[in-house]
């Protein structure tokens, strides 16, 4: 994405998005470096302290708090001029609020994270980093920069000056500001007036921007002379910039003699108007010809997880072979103009270029919390680092947002016609019919393959995840099908011979299912030698491997590992594979081949490829924290695992490091809840197989008189783990019967209360053993007594019975976390798909009705703007700002929907989804400044179609299925109300 003129915001880094989201935490941690701004600038584009925590001084020389980017400019006088050493001593500070309370002329210091944003280096900051050290200084010496600069192509970049204060005495407009406002000049030293080449490598041109040009300086044209330019060198992707300081000082001289300048070569992404002379003018007048804009729609996310409509978005895609304006370019989900959705128009001064994939997310810094990286526009703004698309009225002037169970996004031209369209769910919108089926929650629509525009839905597929900003344009892989061969009809002479037909489909890649099943990160001998990933096909069918990729490296560019299976594999039913750094260490350690390998040490194990589309790294375990993801075809993540300090946000809270030598194993098998109770550390590791379960613990066998062993049975009478023995004993005159011990252990115990009573357990994936056994009488026991009886046992199969226990269990004791002045008191999970229409709007949905309620327990107003609540995955609702309670209120969030009704007079807010799981999941509520209020957990009683509530209302726990509890008179629900129906408190 280019634009045609004007210092325009622009999507910055990754790293300068999360930088900016948590508000550089300057404070904490250790202290930064005290560096002068000539060290910070350094001698090249990059800054040798990027990413680092520092801390600057100096005077300020220009204060733009209140434009885009906001920030101000500071200038260090001890440091170099920039003339002689060529390193700058200015700098850009970036407020995070765009707020500040310096002006010029003060002498500040800066405590900030150095970024590069747009080629530009800046210090990023926030305000009580910020300290006045003196006020009303002299500014710095404008820097001439006609001293030590040659003419033309031979005129030097401007890094040197970066950031500093600057004189020109004289240029020529090389580039008009026709209809852009902004025009191109090159210092023009000597007043040569001859003809000059310019062509887009051509150094030294700098551009004045829009917003500093008044009307006679935007008459500029090609070959005019400008005089007296004060200013601040600033640079962005399309070069660099002179930011005037006294914009009404500047001289603009017409040309009156022969100077012309050529250019030979257009700039990219420029709406150049070469010419040869600088007294050609055109005028244009009447109404201009509409031209060809051939735009698509490639991909859109009605029904995201997260928040609705935040985490909506919708990608676009020039399929031709020429860049394209954006300028008058609307889209939206209105298709009649007066209709009541909406319709927005980019802002002016955008291209899109050939072949260029473009994405407009609804609030960016929601995109950017899901996706790792900025969206290139957004409906509604959120991060003034991202150019907002602007109300159309002339169409319609409400927002966009896309129903989930269906609606329609289309593409307008500058003159109003539809470029672009697509209908989905229940839409009856008549020129999309039939319309494509809607995606369900997560899932986006996806036109595929991206050039197929026949307007129906059979250009369309749905998506697990989406990939915006990524167009999937690998070919189908054709699958032959041979035609049955006809039976040969009898005939004098010889038949044809018969002929297999090819049928080539348009194929969809399949979907896959893989787990990612063990990994040994931090081997006890070389690495990373000996590191090795073990993935698991959970399903009861072969899954493809062709297309799958797994590496460490969980975005698109990052400086790690992607590999790429080899086409034609596969992965059977409950198969596991085993994927090893180098098959030979592995080998020596294991006793056994891997099936693959990253590192061409063995010729007989297949090695992995670089997939370099996604990353250009190796996979390469930090022992102190990372990720690991599978890939399927569309590159959409299938499975994700973080460890250690890493802070992936899908994988949140990430699972502890594993110690040297251990492995992190998934347990049970095939569960996968994208948490860290999905994984345990292994001391055993156990390559190629399932997993056995937590660490073994072996029972003390000892030997009885006559040399058989006695199996010491001890049942612990508190509620700690222990191991415990479910037996079928056969009553006979001899002490001979037979019986099966289920070994297994629980996080419960149920003491025994009788001789004759045996020992309580729980069912476990576990090793079972049969046993020979005689069995010893016990003497009674009284309440205190310890039971431990005695069993002269021979063990067969095995030689020793190795216990396995089962992890312990939490559904028990959920984590829990209470406040004093607020209570989650009810739940409501999983709705009743007939009876539970909770926000009574007429429509069932297992989204939007499901709801939290949660109630002020102070005699007072709690103001709970911008609280957070969050699950076990990621933020689902944030309180707006004015979200007070009053004394012994309820509040009910609401997934979505038009909640109609008083719910006894509480506050209803709307989440757009709350996504809350129906096997289990953790509420946590935040407040303002990230302080963890409560927090509550429910298992698999949360999917029983009601909702789970306090009994007593308040004060009751753990939760109770609702309508199981007697006063709740068999309703499924009651948001706003007690449980006998009563209201709470009149919320004012």
């Amino acid at each position: 994405m280019k634009t045609n003129g004007g210092y325009i915001r622009k999507a910055c880094s990754c790293f300068l998005g999360f930088v900016m989201a948590s508000l550089i935490c300057v404070g904490c941690g250790k202290s930064p470096h005290r560096i002068s701004i000539c060290d910070l600038q350094g001698e090249g584009e990059i800054s040798p302290y990027f990413g680092q925590k520092v801390e600057i001084s100096g005077i300020i020389t220009a204060d733009y708090e209140n434009q885009s980017p906001a920030g101000f400019f500071i200038q260090d006088n001890v440091c170099s001029d920039g003339i002689e050493t060529g390193i700058s001593s200015g700098v850009f500070v970036l407020t995070s609020r765009g707020l500040d309370q310096v002006s010029r002329g003060d002498e500040v210091s800066v405590s900030g994270i150095v970024v590069e944003f747009s080629r530009e280096t800046m210090l990023v900051t926030r305000e009580d980093s910020i300290q006045i050290i003196s006020v009303t200084n002299p500014l710095p010496d404008l820097i001439n920069l006609d001293t030590g600069i040659l003419i033309g192509v031979n005129s030097t970049e401007y890094e040197p000056w970066e950031g500093m204060r600057v004189s020109l005495h004289s240029a020529v407009v090389v580039e008009s500001a026709a209809e852009q406002g902004s025009f191109l000049v090159l210092p023009n030293f000597n007043r040569i007036d001859s003809q000059i080449h310019i062509t887009a490598e051509t150094k030294g041109i700098l551009r004045i921007i829009q917003d500093q040009t008044n009307l006679r300086l935007s008459s500029a044209v090609v070959g005019d002379y400008v005089f007296d330019l004060k200013g601040l060198v600033r640079q962005d992707h399309d070069g660099y910039i002179l930011y005037l300081i006294e914009p009404e000082s500047v001289v603009l001289e017409k040309s009156k003699d022969s100077f012309g300048i050529i250019l030979s070569e257009a700039k990219a992404g420029k709406n150049h108007t070469p010419t040869t002379s600088s007294t050609i003018n055109i005028t244009l007048t009447g109404t201009p010809t509409p031209y060809p804009v051939d735009l698509l729609i490639t991909e859109l996310l009605p029904n995201p997880k997260g928040t609705e409509p935040d985490g909506e978005w919708i990608e676009i895609y020039n399929p031709g072979a020429h860049a394209l304006p954006l300028t008058g370019i609307k889209i939206g989900d209105e298709t009649t103009s007066g209709g009541k959705e909406g319709m927005f128009r980019f802002p002016d001064g955008y291209i899109i270029e050939a072949r260029e994939v473009l994405v407009i997310g609804h609030k960016a810094v929601t995109f950017r919390s899901v996706y790792g990286f900025n969206p290139d526009f957004e409906f509604e703004d959120s991060d003034y680092l991202i150019p907002d698309l602007i109300p159309y009225l002339d169409w319609s002037g409400n927002s966009v947002q896309f129903r989930n169970g269906g609606d329609e996004a289309l593409l307008l031209d500058p003159w109003d016609n539809i470029i672009d369209q697509v209908s989905y769910g229940d839409s009856e919108y008549s020129a999309f019919q039939k319309p494509v089926a809607a995606p369900k929650e997560g899932h986006t629509l996806e036109r595929y393959p991206p050039e197929q525009d026949k307007n129906q839905a059979g250009d369309w597929r749905e998506r697990a995840g989406g990939s915006p900003g990524r167009l999937d344009q690998t070919l189908p892989t054709p699958v032959i099908i041979s035609t049955p061969s006809p039976q040969p009809i009898a005939t004098l002479s010889p038949s044809p011979s018969m002929t297999y037909t090819p049928v080539i489909p348009s194929i969809t890649p399949a979907p896959i299912w893989l787990l990612i099943n063990e990994i040994m990160a931090n081997p006890a001998g070389a690495e990373p030698e000996g590191e090795w990933i073990e993935i698991l096909n959970p399903k009861n069918e072969p899954m493809p491997l062709t297309s799958v990729k797994i590496g460490d490296a969980v975005h698109p560019g990052d400086p790690e590992g992607m590999l790429l299976f080899p086409d034609g594999d596969m992965i059977e039913p409950g198969e596991v594979i085993i994927i090893a750094y180098q098959a030979a260490d592995f080998e020596s350690t294991y006793g056994f081949k891997p099936d693959y390998e990253m590192s061409a040490s063995d010729s007989a194990v297949k090695l992995l490829v670089p997939y370099h589309s996604w990353a250009g790294g190796k996979i390469r375990f930090s022992n102190s924290g990372d990720e690991l993801v599978i890939l399927d075809g569309w590159d959409d993540i299938v499975d994700t695992l973080a460890y250690g300090n890493s802070d992936f946000i899908l994988f949140q809270p990430s699972v502890s490091a594993a110690p040297e030598g251990y492995s992190l194993a998934r347990y049970p098998a095939g569960i996968d809840t994208d948490t860290t109770g999905d994984w345990i550390e292994s001391d055993l590791p156990s390559p190629g197989e399932i997993n056995p379960g937590p660490p073994t613990s072996t029972p003390t066998i000892a030997p009885s008189a006559s040399g058989t062993p006695t199996l010491e049975l001890t049942p612990s009478l508190t509620s700690s783990p222990s191991l415990t023995g479910s037996l079928t004993i056969q009553e006979s005159p001899t002490p001979s019967p037979l019986f099966t011990i289920q070994e297994t252990a629980t996080d419960t115990h149920v003491p025994p209360t009788s001789t004759s009573q045996t020992p309580s357990v729980t069912e476990a994936n576990t090793l079972t053993a049969t046993i020979q056994a005689s069995l010893t009488p016990l003497p009674s026991l009284t309440d205190s007594a310890t039971l431990t009886p005695h069993y002269s046992a021979t063990v067969f199969p095995f030689e020793t019975s190795t216990l396995t226990p089962a992890p312990p269990t939490h559904t028990s004791t959920p984590e829990y976390i209470e406040d004093v002045q607020i209570v989650l008191n009810e739940i409501l999970a999983d709705p009743d798909p007939v009876n539970g229409d909770a926000n009574g709007d007429g429509e069932v949905n297992n989204d939007d009705d499901e709801f939290l309620e949660l109630i002020n327990l102070l005699d007072t107003d709690l103001d709970i703007s911008d609280w957070e609540i969050s699950d076990a995955v990621r933020t689902r609702f944030i309180f707006p700002a004015g979200t007070v309670l009053s004394p012994n209120c309820p509040l009910i969030v609401f997934g979505g929907g038009s909640p109609e009704g008083d719910f006894g007079g509480s506050l209803v807010l709307t989440a757009g989804s709350l996504a809350l799981n129906n096997a289990g999941d953790t509420i946590s509520l935040w407040d303002e400044e990230g302080n963890l209020r409560l927090r509550l957990s429910y298992g698999s009683e949360g999917g029983l179609n009601q909702s789970l509530t306090r009994n007593p209302d308040l004060i009751g726990y753990p939760l109770g299925v609702h309508s199981e509890i007697p006063n709740a008179d068999n309703r499924l629900y009651s948001p706003g109300l007690k449980l006998n129906g009563e209201v709470f408190e009149i919320c004012p």
